[in-house]
């Protein structure tokens, strides 16, 4: 029987079907987001319609879907031009004919296979280039193997963590489903952070309310899951990351490696939903919930900083030049030895890493997928007018927000008069010690102080009837009882429950000065601490400014 392997080498269905299923599969995750914004936008409650939100939202809209259409267009391009630059780097190895060049390409179609040239696409050789250079293996020599590539794509390991955590807290909040949910994970994962970001902040935009408030959930809102409930799945997340760098020239370990990576992604995800209740705690109001979730995103601030500084410091030492050259003289024969100067090597050593940017189109996917997930973020920012202290206290370490928590109360309260109170006192009395003496005027004062809250606290639903309608009140089992219109209202329990997990969406900063320093503090966290302690700061300060 003859054997089959020399065909299959040099077929090209096996690479054509697994770039067609990874394009096929991106499509299906963006079909079941942009299902999902349409169902919210189609959703969105009447108070949600004026004039002033609506147009808002539209700028604030097509800001984020300009951003997520240049994610995939540079996701896209990057994508194909590493799978051309790697086949004419095989071609060129082996000795193969390759499409558009000087002397083997098929520009006049007047050279045949017999001659050496190319006469159609189905020349190539992808099925012996996908053999002979294991595709997503060389991608991750590229990006891993190197200071520089790593340098940036440590970048995108707590960011993508604290973003995880982020899109559990606020899909559980505004009643999103479990499905759509992972799909945005598995877009970062698959596509790249930015665009799933934009895609995220859209949905965040048309989904101000929780989607289903007529069921009642199968927790309290006050409940939040323990902090510690994310400790192993972001232990496991960062030694799958360590690992990666050592593991990168070995398929076998790279893809378990990835598939539990992705794993853990999921699983901080959908902790708010599936965790038992013995992992998490029942918080006296909402906001006191939101504020406990500042541990979380502290802490991913603090570890992404300690990463991102050990990277830097090891990409400087990597690619700064010698510390001694030898400076030529044009008199004498001799040609002494000079130093550089610290300033010289750091500069060059930054120029250096900064220049991956464009060095090699897998690294350049990366460093772009992290300049644009911190626009994103920084925009986000903005739009939703941040505060600068909820930013700083999900970051920095022993600082917490001071927010009073504002209640409506309706006991103790006393109506301000409309107009100023004059007080009449005795030029020639002088006020001693103890309570004063009570007489005619200040008996009569708290009389009608008493009578006219009442008149204030009466409830307009059930106006105080007349005397004439006495009979009408009897029918309709109304007491004519001052006690009863001026008592405090206390709702039933169920419906207090209700009202006590209730949110609202802030509209955020009214002046350009506070949402341009929120921006500002952004780039300066993206700047001092990279890509993952500005997710923590956003992301937190999102959670924790309620």
């Amino acid at each position: 029987m003859a054997p089959f392997e020399s065909d299959t080498a040099d077929s090209n269905l096996i690479p054509m079907v697994a770039y067609f299923a990874q394009t096929v599969s991106v499509g299906l995750l963006l079909f079941v987001v942009v299902r999902f914004v349409d169902h919210a936008s189609a959703a969105l409650p009447p108070s949600q319609e004026t004039r002033q939100r609506q147009s808002k939202r539209t700028r604030d809209i097509r800001i984020f879907t300009v951003l997520a259409a240049l994610s995939f267009l540079l996701a896209a391009y990057f994508g194909i031009s590493r799978r051309v630059s790697s086949y004419l780097d095989w071609a060129s190895h082996h000795n193969e004919d390759a499409p558009n060049t000087l002397w083997s390409g098929w520009y006049g179609g007047t050279r045949d296979r017999e001659g050496g040239g190319l006469t159609s696409y189905a020349d190539v050789k992808l099925g012996r280039w996908w053999q002979d250079t294991k595709y997503s293996t060389g991608d991750d020599h590229l990006v891993l193997g190197n200071s520089k590539g790593l340098w940036w794509a440590q970048q995108l390991v707590p960011s993508m963590i604290a973003w995880s955590i982020f899109v559990g807290v606020e899909g559980r909040r505004r009643g999103m489903p479990k499905h759509v949910l992972c799909t945005f994970v598995a877009l970062a994962q698959t596509i790249s952070l930015s665009a799933a970001q934009s895609l995220f902040w859209i949905t965040l935009l048309l989904t101000p309310v929780h989607l289903a408030p007529s069921k009642l959930p199968t927790r309290a809102p006050q409940w939040t899951p323990n902090p510690m409930a994310y400790l192993l799945p972001t232990v496991m997340s960062l030694a799958c990351n360590a690992l990666m760098p050592l593991a990168v020239d070995y398929l076998i370990f790279t893809q378990p490696l990835r598939i539990a990576y992705f794993g853990m992604l999921i699983l901080m995800t959908l902790i708010p939903r599936i965790a038992p209740a013995v992992l998490g705690s029942t918080h006296s109001s909402v906001h006191s919930a939101h504020r406990s979730s500042a541990t979380i995103f502290k802490t991913l601030g603090i570890i992404s900083f300690l990463l991102h500084a050990r990277q830097t410091a090891t990409a400087l030492l990597d690619n700064s030049p010698p510390p001694t050259y030898r400076e030529y003289s044009y008199i004498w024969n001799s040609h002494p030895e000079t130093q550089h100067s610290t300033l010289y090597l750091a500069r060059v050593a930054f120029s250096r890493v900064l220049g991956a940017l464009s060095d090699n189109p897998a690294i350049s996917a990366v460093a772009w997928d992290v300049l644009l997930s911190a626009l994103s973020l920084c925009l986000w920012a903005v739009v939703r007018g941040l505060d600068v202290g909820d930013m700083l206290s999900a970051t920095v370490p022993f600082k917490t927000a001071q927010k009073e928590e504002k209640h409506v109360s309706f006991e103790g309260e006393k109506p301000k008069p409309n107009g100023p109170v004059e007080t009449v006192a005795s030029p020639t009395s002088k006020r001693g010690r103890g309570r004063p003496r009570k007489d005619a005027a200040t008996l009569a004062a708290p009389t009608a102080s008493t009578s006219s809250a009442r008149e204030l606290r009466r409830s307009i639903r059930h106006p105080r009837p007349t005397p004439s309608s006495s009979v009408t009140s009897a029918l309709h089992g109304i007491e004519d009882s001052e006690d009863d219109d001026s008592g405090p209202y206390v709702p039933p329990a169920d419906v207090a429950a209700e009202v006590e997990g209730l949110e609202h969406e802030d509209v955020g900063a009214d002046t350009v000065v506070e949402e341009a320093e929120a921006a500002a503090l952004g780039w300066g966290l993206f700047a001092l601490g990279g890509l993952g302690v500005l997710s923590a700061g956003v992301c937190g300060g999102e959670v924790c400014g309620r």
